[in-house]
C-alpha cells in the first residue's frame, strides 16, 4: 500500500484541509493517508482552538487514515525547525512514499529552486553573520528567492519551501513530492471563510468569547512572565526582550500587547511563540537535547491506519499506552512526559477535560 503524508495543524479543520485530502485520494486512490499534526499548541504561538483529540478525530472522519502528534517542543519554533522535525519524524516511519503539502504556487520546479536558494542564503548568512539590516531576516530571504527563483513566495509557500529545504539538506528521500494548490483564502484571511483557519477561529471566539482557548486567556500569564520569567535569547536578543517586557507592563489587553511589541525583527508569531515557550518552561537546552529524539504517538486512526501502525511499529517506538511506555528509550520517555506536562496546562483551562494523556483513548473509526 502506498502511503501519502502531510503536515498539519487543523486549527481547526476546514474546507481547505478537506480539499487537500480529497486531492490526495483523487491522485492516489488506494493510498493510506497520514498527517503529523501539532498537538495542543500551534506554530503561530497559541493554544489550539480545540484539543488534539477532537481535531484528530475530525481528521479521521474527514478521510485521513492516521493522525500522529507533533509535540509542543517542536511545534513552538520557527518555520525551519517546525519543518525539520515534522519531516524528520515522517521520514523515520520508513513507510511514507509521498510528501504532500499545500502551496500558493504549486509548481514543484519553482519550489525546489526556492528551497535551494533558501539553503544557500542561510548558509551564507551563517558565515557572514549579517544581512541587509533594512529588512528582517525572513524578508531578506524572500527577496533573494524572488531575485534567483523568478518570483516572490506567497505566504502559503513558506512552509512548502521549508519542507523541501529540510528534505534536501538532511536527505529525507521521499519517492515523490506532491504540491497541491491552496484555494480561496490566504492563510491569515480575517473575513469569514470556510477555507481560512484564522477567520474560523475569529468567528468562534466572537460568538463564544468565553471559549477557554481564546488566546487572550494566556495574557495574564504573560503579564506575570514580564516580571518573573525569562525568554529564549537564542530566538530574540536582549533589546527585543526589553521591548516585549515593556509592552507587557504597559498593555491592558492581549491585542494591545502584540501591537506594542511587534517590530521588523519581531513578528507577532515570534512574540507569541517566545512568550508561550517561556510559560511552558521550554529551554534551549531541551531543544538541543531532543533534536533527534523519536516521538511517534498516534492520536486517531481508521482501520486502514491500523495496518500502517503495525507496519511502522517494527521500525520505531510507538507510544500507545502505559504498558508500552515503560519499554521506550529514555529520551522518548522524557519527551513524552514533557509534552504531557505541556498538555496538562492546556487542559487545566478546561476543568471538564483535565486528564493525563494516558487517560485518552486512541480513537479508531
Amino acid at each position: 500500500m502506498k502511503v501519502v503524508a502531510f503536515v498539519s495543524e487543523l486549527n481547526p479543520f476546514h474546507k481547505g484541509h478537506e480539499y487537500l485530502i480529497n486531492k490526495i485520494k483523487e491522485s492516489y486512490p488506494n493510498a493510506g493517508i497520514i498527517t503529523i499534526m501539532s498537538g495542543d499548541y500551534v506554530q503561530r504561538g497559541e493554544p489550539a482552538i480545540f484539543d488534539k483529540y477532537t481535531r484528530g478525530k475530525t481528521a479521521i472522519i474527514k478521510g485521513c487514515d492516521l493522525v500522529l502528534e507533533l509535540p509542543a517542543l517542536y511545534v513552538l519554533s520557527n518555520a525551519e525547525s517546525f519543518a525539520y522535525h515534522s519531516i524528520r519524524l515522517l521520514h523515520s516511519l520508513q513507510c511514507v512514499d509521498v510528501l504532500a503539502f499545500g502551496a500558493e504556487h504549486p509548481n514543484l520546479d519553482y519550489l525546489l529552486r526556492a528551497a535551494k536558494v533558501n539553503l544557500e542564503v542561510k548558509d551564507q548568512l551563517q558565515e557572514q553573520h549579517e544581512h541587509n539590516q533594512n529588512l528582517s531576516f525572513n524578508e531578506y530571504i524572500y527577496q533573494c528567492i524572488e531575485d534567483k527563483a523568478s518570483y516572490r513566495p506567497g505566504s502559503n509557500d513558506i512552509l512548502a519551501i521549508e519542507y523541501l529545504a529540510q528534505s534536501l539538506r538532511y536527505q529525507f528521500n521521499f519517492k515523490e513530492f506532491y504540491p497541491i494548490q491552496r484555494i480561496k483564502s490566504p492563510y491569515n484571511e480575517h473575513l469569514h471563510s470556510q477555507y481560512a483557519a484564522s477567520s474560523i477561529r475569529n468567528h468562534i471566539i466572537k460568538n463564544a468569547p468565553c471559549h477557554h482557548m481564546n488566546p487572550s486567556t494566556f495574557f495574564p500569564l504573560y503579564k506575570r512572565l514580564g516580571v518573573l520569567g525569562s525568554f529564549d535569547l537564542n530566538e530574540i536578543n536582549e533589546g527585543d526582550e526589553s521591548r516585549i517586557r515593556d509592552a507587557l507592563f504597559t498593555s491592558t489587553s492581549y491585542q494591545e500587547f502584540l501591537k506594542k511589541a511587534r517590530h521588523k525583527r519581531l513578528s507577532p508569531s515570534r512574540i507569541r511563540r517566545n512568550c508561550l515557550s517561556s510559560i511552558l518552561e521550554i529551554q534551549p537546552s531541551m531543544r538541543l537535547k531532543h533534536r533527534n529524539s523519536s516521538f511517534i504517538r498516534p492520536i486517531a486512526s481508521s482501520k486502514k491506519g491500523l495496518s500502517i501502525v503495525s507496519k511502522i511499529a517494527s521500525q520505531v517506538p510507538i507510544i500507545q499506552g502505559k504498558k508500552a511506555f515503560h519499554t521506550l528509550p529514555e529520551l522518548t520517555k522524557e519527551l513524552f512526559l514533557l509534552n504531557d506536562m505541556h498538555s496538562a496546562l492546556y487542559r487545566s483551562l478546561d476543568s471538564s477535560n483535565y486528564k493525563s494523556d494516558f487517560s485518552f483513548p486512541f480513537y479508531i473509526l
